[in-house]
């Protein structure tokens, strides 16, 4: 299953955007959906990978503790941690080596970023564009 999820990550990211991925795709996360969840790689928990905009844990609840844009524990926090374009650890930090994780099945599948030459990497803006989570 690894495997597979990392092809789809593969295909996926090589699509220039969330509308044309889900035309041609469909959403190559599809099994992400609430099976999976966000892990900093301090061990903060940062949300749950979820099409769910009232699950609190939910990445896709702009105002929840892990979707809001100004949540500490959010990757949607442009400021914070884990949203900052310089912060080690952001999903956004093009440069980053350390990521978050993306876990499923108490296995490592991923990792959301910016960063496109890391191995599973999953661009942030494509996930929540294609969960519907950007508007």
């Amino acid at each position: 299953m690894k495997t597979t999820l990392i092809a789809l990550i593969t295909a996926a990211t090589l699509l220039t955007g969330t509308e044309t991925a889900t035309a041609q795709w469909g959403n190559p996360y599809q099994q992400l959906d609430g099976q999976a969840f966000v892990v900093a790689e301090d061990g903060t928990f940062l949300g749950i990978i979820s099409s769910d905009r009232y699950d609190q844990r939910s990445i896709c609840n702009a105002y929840g503790d892990h979707g809001s844009p100004y949540a500490t524990n959010s990757v949607r926090n442009e400021y914070g941690n884990y949203g900052s374009p310089y912060a080690a650890n952001s999903a956004y930090n093009e440069y980053t080596n350390t990521p978050p994780m993306i876990v499923m099945n108490r296995q490592v599948v991923g990792h959301l970023t910016k960063n496109e030459y890391l191995t599973g990497a999953i661009d942030p803006d494509v996930l929540l564009g294609l969960f519907g989570c950007l508007n």
